[in-house]
């Protein structure tokens, strides 16, 4: 936790004890130290509390659902195009409030995107392959309510050439 320019650190039971604050408004900045393996804070990182009296104050957080998928290169039958890097292609969830959920593609182009549940996302990739493919669809609406996972897939599909036959 901080606060302005004082840090604390919580104890193997997470909390966090500070004597002799005055009263008054306190911003309060939420900052894990290690993962917390699928579990989000539910009130955000930056929380506003008022100190007028001796009291606790408790931080809730929520268990994480999993947006997971992977990149599909769709080639054509006598593409040119080669081996393409599928690693490291930022993948990103957009909640209904603005929070943004980010994560990074492996090298075989799958990933795995842990988001708070119970809420609607429009996840979105991107199109890192040029103008020589076409992704099918991006800002794919996803609903997390009452559910742990769901799959996203995006597809690139590689743009047709065409051929011009002329006479000679």
């Amino acid at each position: 936790v901080k606060f302005k320019n004082t840090s604390l650190l919580s104890g193997k039971s997470g909390s966090v004890t500070c004597t002799y604050m005055p009263a008054g408004e306190y911003s309060m900045q939420l900052m894990p130290l290690s993962d917390l393996k699928g579990f989000f804070n539910f009130s955000g990182s930056v929380q506003q509390i008022n100190l007028n009296k001796n009291t606790k104050h408790y931080v809730p957080y929520i268990q994480a659902a999993r947006i997971y998928g992977m990149i599909d290169i769709q080639k054509s039958n006598f593409s040119q195009t080669g081996v393409l890097d599928i690693a490291n292609i930022r993948v990103t969830a957009i909640d209904e409030q603005g929070n943004t959920f980010t994560v990074l593609t492996d090298k075989m182009g799958y990933y795995t995107l842990y988001v708070p549940k119970n809420r609607n996302y429009k996840v979105s990739i991107n199109n890192i392959m040029g103008s020589k493919f076409q992704l099918e669809q991006n800002n794919i609406p996803v609903s997390m309510k009452d559910k742990d996972k769901e799959s996203v897939n995006f597809i690139f599909k590689e743009k047709k050439r065409k051929i011009n036959f002329s006479r000679g």
